[in-house]
């Protein structure tokens, strides 16, 4: 018989089961008979341990080897490993750090140092505040932001600092900067657009800024005009608040109670109207129609080609063909001049700007890219002065810009917002992370509101997102009332903003309005969903294009007051 290993000793033993018939060998130092050597330390020998309470001892071979004592002597050690400051674990510490410098997890890091508004070095190799990311804001010599007035556009008017950029003179009024002894439109626009017209063309004004002098009225449907037909475009209202708006074929003159007071005949699918300088009301639609104040036609263009988008701007009306490849320029007896045309691509929008077009444009032939591009018109041709590219899976929606100013703002449907310099130059950029679907509106203060699948968005001047107002819910029967925003928003004196919804899995539609800080103020529910931008009267009445079906509801022109 061999002898056993000791339990003691097991550790120490190795057992090889062998091929033979039950031969159980006993290797290194297992010897046979009585456990001869059964310590698990040498007698005297120390360890480092680790105590009950954290610390670190020392633990000692008692005996004859044959097992550890208890952990004593116990007391902190400290741990500076990988750390030149910052405490050790025993009350003391790792290294002190300069002056100028702060212990942050065991490093020396510097800590910039920045007074209030500062824009100077913050003393560790950056910079305190910018001061070109607020509305206005310049770094001055004594190293601090300050308002910087804005005149380089303007004679007159704010300067944006509570100053002045100058006084016009007698006769003269000051209209967004220029001075004019045409008194200034309520968009903002006398620019060849009818005098003192509360909202002469589709989104108000030739900037596309969908903003109103007046303070909304609305809350109720007081009327709707059933227009035939599926569709009818947005309104324009003018000076003596006759509201003029086109379906298919036809173009209305409403009285402010919704009374039909003529009907004009043209060919082809109807556009935005827009009223001019001298009252005349213009109409896309096989060509372009201009009609006087009493319904007569006054001239249809020479070429039989169909148009769209008319804008009036500077003295000037333009207009873009229905193949979104060419603009043109009218002449006052509707003769048709070329401006730019794209070869292999095409504009998205138009939105014109004293001398130049801003437009959304893309090209085939480079990989579809898609830009936002400055067109600058002069007598007999335009030159495409700067292009930003985007993404060629976003493309523009809309533009919007305040005539005084020299900065653009321009929403693509991916998602993006856009600030670009007059020059061409990116101010900034913001991805709101959601599917835009309307041209922006832009109130006097420099906010952007633009509709989305989720809601609408206010975007502040310096590219930052004031507030998303959801548009989605559920009545009190776990109905779905949500939908996306399907109207360009409109802004009111008060910076309130009004936008269509139209509800998912409902037939009527609904307009919103709420507050600069996006909180609910009313609600009007529409026979059916709102298209287009809505239009604004003098008194605050929303006017509001309404869609038609076919074998449905007519299309709608309804109006919105107290």
């Amino acid at each position: 018989m061999f002898g056993k290993c000791s339990i003691a000793s097991l550790t120490r033993c190795l057992l090889v089961l062998t091929g033979c018939a039950s031969s159980l060998w006993l290797l290194d130092g297992c010897a046979q008979g009585d456990s001869a050597n059964h310590a698990v330390c040498e007698s005297g020998e120390s360890r480092e341990c680790k105590c009950a309470n954290g610390f670190w001892g020392v633990q000692v071979c008692e005996g004859n080897g044959a097992d550890w004592g208890e952990c004593g002597n116990c007391s902190c050690k400290p741990d500076c490993q990988n750390k030149v400051c910052g405490e050790d674990g025993c009350g003391g510490d790792c290294g002190k750090c300069e002056n100028d410098e702060s212990c942050v997890s065991g490093i020396c890091q510097c800590v910039p140092f920045c007074e209030e508004n500062s824009c100077t070095d913050d003393g560790c190799g950056g910079s305190c505040a910018d001061c070109s990311k607020y509305p206005n804001e310049e770094c001055g010599e004594d190293g601090f932001c300050h308002c910087a007035p804005t005149c380089k556009f303007a004679a007159c008017g704010d300067d944006g600092c509570g100053g002045s950029c100058g006084e016009c003179g007698p006769g003269l009024t000051c209209d967004y900067g220029t001075c004019t002894n045409v008194q200034a439109t309520a968009c903002g626009s006398s620019h060849g657009a009818h005098p003192n017209s509360p909202w002469p063309m589709y989104r108000g004004c030739s900037g596309g800024a969908s903003a109103s002098g007046a303070t909304f009225s609305g809350i109720n449907v007081k009327w709707c005009h059933e227009c035939g037909g599926s569709y009818v475009s947005s309104a324009a209202v003018a000076e003596d608040g006759t509201v003029y708006a086109a379906t298919n074929g036809a173009l209305l003159a409403l009285s402010s109670d919704g009374d039909l007071l003529w009907e004009g005949q043209f060919q082809g699918t109807a556009g935005s109207v827009a009223i001019g300088e001298d009252g005349l009301v213009f109409v896309p639609g096989a060509k372009l129609y201009a009609f006087t104040s009493e319904g007569a036609l006054h001239w249809e263009t020479d070429l039989d080609k169909p148009l769209g988008g008319p804008v009036v701007v500077d003295g000037g009306l333009f207009v873009r063909d229905s193949e979104q490849t060419s603009y043109f320029a009218v002449a006052q007896d509707g003769g048709l001049r070329n401006l730019v045309t794209i070869k292999n691509g095409g504009f998205s929008g138009i939105f014109a700007m004293t001398s130049s077009l801003l437009v959304g444009c893309w090209n085939w032939e480079m990989a579809y890219n898609r830009y936002a591009c400055k067109v600058i018109m002069n007598d007999d041709s335009a030159v495409l002065d700067w292009k930003y590219e985007t993404s060629p899976a976003c493309e523009m929606v809309g533009v919007a810009k305040q005539l005084a100013a020299s900065a653009s703002y321009w929403v693509a449907d991916c998602g993006e917002v856009f600030k670009i310099e007059t020059d061409g130059s990116l101010l900034w950029s913001l991805d709101l992370g959601t599917t835009l679907k309307t041209a922006p509106a832009l109130s006097p203060t420099y906010t952007l509101y633009v509709g989305a699948s989720d809601g609408l968005y206010a975007v502040q001047d310096n590219g930052v997102k004031k507030w998303c107002h959801e548009t989605a819910g559920e009545d009190q029967f776990g109905q779905s009332f949500g939908g996306p925003v399907c109207t360009v928003p409109v802004v009111d004196s008060e910076e309130n903003v009004c936008f269509g919804v139209a509800p998912e899995n409902v037939e009527a539609g609904r307009i919103e309005c709420v507050d600069s800080d996006g909180q609910d103020m009313w609600t009007a529910v529409l026979p059916a969903p709102a298209t287009g931008s809505p239009a604004v009267g003098a008194d605050g009445t929303l006017y509001v294009s309404v869609t038609g079906e076919l074998g449905g509801p007519q299309a709608m022109l309804c109006a919105l007051r107290n």
